[in-house]
C-alpha cells in the first residue's frame, strides 16, 4: 500500500494508516490531501473522506477535517475535534473497505447511495469504536510544530481569531497544554451549545451522572481540574457521549 502525502500529515498518521491499512486488501493507496482538486476526487463532496472501491484508493481530506465541527457540538476543543476527525476518517474509510472485502459493497452506480445508507452507519460504529480504543492509547495530540500541514493552518487560524476571541484562543491553549481536550460544563444551561463546553442534554445535565462526573474529576479518577475547569481527554468524552448514545 502506498500513501501518497499531497500535503504533509500530522505525526503519527502515517504510522497509523500502515499499522491499520496493512491486512486490507481492497485499498492499494491512501492520498492525504488538503483541498487541493485532484481530477476524480471530486467524488469527496465536501466529505472528510472516501473509499473509490473502484481504484482501491481512499482519500482523506485535511481541509475538511478541520472544518467539520461534529465533535465540538459533544464537548471537544476545537484541536481535538481536528485529530479526532482524521483519526476517525482513518479508521471509517478503512471500515469500507472491510465490507468491500466481506462482499458487502457492490460495484453498482445505481444502488450505490442506497448501499452506502446501510453501511454508512456500521462503518461509523466500527470506526467510533476503534477512535475510542486508539484515544486510550495515543492520548497525546501533536504540538502544532508536529501537525505537519494541518498544524499551520491552525496557526494561520489562531493568528487571525486571536484579535477577535482572545478568550477562546487561550482557553484553547490552555486546555490542549494539559492534555486534557473537552471541557464538562455542569451548571450553567446557558452554555448548551457553546462549543468549548460539551453538549449534553439538559436532561443529563441535571441527572445523577453529570454530578458523578464531576465528582470523578475532583478525585482524580477521570480527567483532571485546568485553572478551575472541569475537563476530560478526548477518549473520555467519546465515551461518554458514547454510553450515552447507546443507553
Amino acid at each position: 500500500m502506498e500513501i501518497i502525502q499531497h500535503v504533509e500529515a500530522p505525526d503519527g498518521l502515517v504510522q497509523l494508516i500502515e499499522d491499520h491499512y496493512e491486512t486490507i486488501t481492497a485499498v492499494d493507496k491512501v492520498l492525504l490531501i488538503g483541498g487541493t482538486p485532484l481530477g476524480d476526487v471530486s467524488v469527496l463532496q465536501n466529505k472528510m473522506g472516501v473509499f473509490v472501491p473502484e481504484t482501491k484508493f481512499v482519500v482523506i481530506d485535511l481541509k475538511v477535517c478541520m472544518e467539520n465541527q461534529q465533535w465540538m457540538d459533544k464537548g471537544m476543543t476545537y484541536i481535538a475535534n481536528v485529530w479526532c476527525n482524521i483519526i476517525h476518517t482513518v479508521f471509517h474509510e478503512g471500515a469500507h473497505a472491510r465490507q468491500m472485502m466481506d462482499g458487502l459493497i457492490e460495484l453498482d452506480k445505481a444502488t450505490w447511495d442506497l448501499q452506502m445508507e446501510i453501511l454508512d452507519p456500521e462503518a461509523d460504529v466500527e470506526a467510533l469504536e476503534l477512535t475510542i480504543d486508539w484515544f486510550s492509547e495515543h492520548q497525546n495530540i501533536p504540538s502544532l510544530r508536529n501537525f505537519g500541514w494541518v498544524g499551520q493552518q491552525i496557526k494561520v487560524l489562531f493568528n487571525n481569531l486571536y484579535s477577535e476571541a482572545p478568550d477562546f484562543i487561550n482557553q484553547e491553549m490552555e486546555v490542549w497544554g494539559a492534555g486534557m481536550l473537552a471541557l464538562v460544563a455542569a451548571q450553567d444551561p446557558n452554555l448548551k451549545g457553546d462549543i468549548a463546553h460539551m453538549n449534553l442534554p439538559q436532561a443529563y445535565k441535571d441527572a445523577p451522572e453529570i454530578v458523578r462526573l464531576i465528582e470523578a474529576i475532583d478525585t482524580g479518577n477521570a480527567g483532571m481540574i485546568v485553572n478551575g475547569k472541569h475537563c476530560l481527554r478526548v477518549g473520555e468524552a467519546l465515551e461518554l457521549f458514547t454510553n450515552k448514545n447507546r443507553s
